[in-house]
This record gives structure tokens, sequence and C-alpha cells, in this order.
């Protein structure tokens, strides 16, 4: 065996194992890609349902503190209305 045939050897299988190195992580790559899509596919959809919610409770939350603004401004009208008529009751009795 000649130096020559061994240099040829060492380029040949160098070569070959350049190619499976190649395919193996193009194998790899595409089968984290397409796990990668999966999960931020999903990501995408809870996003999407996390944002309708908190628009869904950011509107209810809107007509609670209405409800309450409403409640809390009859009360007070009602101890203003009963305060009146209580100095006015106390002043002639």
């Amino acid at each position: 065996m000649s130096m020559e045939w061994f240099r040829d050897l060492v380029i040949v299988v160098g070569g070959i194992l350049l190619v499976a190195v190649t395919v193996i992580m193009t194998v790899l790559a595409y089968t984290l890609y397409v796990r990668m899509k999966a999960i931020l596919d999903s990501v995408k959809t809870t996003s999407a349902t996390i944002q309708e919610t908190s628009s869904f409770l950011k509107c209810e939350a809107g007509k609670l503190v209405q409800a309450v603004a409403l409640i809390q401004g009859v009360r007070e009208g009602v101890q203003v209305v009963s305060k009146i008529f209580e100095k006015k009751g106390a002043n002639n009795g």
C-alpha cells in the first residue's frame, strides 16, 4: 500500500462521514423544528384564549364597578336625605 492510496482512503471515508453527519444533523434539525412548531402553535392558542378571557373579565369588571358605584351613590344619597330629615325633626321637636 502506498501513501497515496491511504490518503485517498482517508479522504473518501472522511467524505462519507461528513455526508452522514450532515444528514443526521438535518434530520435532527427538522425534528426539532416540527416539535417547536407544535409547541409554538400551542402557546399561540393559549395566549389567544387568555386574551379573550382577560377581555371578558375586563368588561365584566367594568360592569361590576358601575353597579357598585351606583349602589354606593344610592346609599350615600339615602344617608344625606335621612340626615336632612333628622335635623328637621330634631329642630321641630
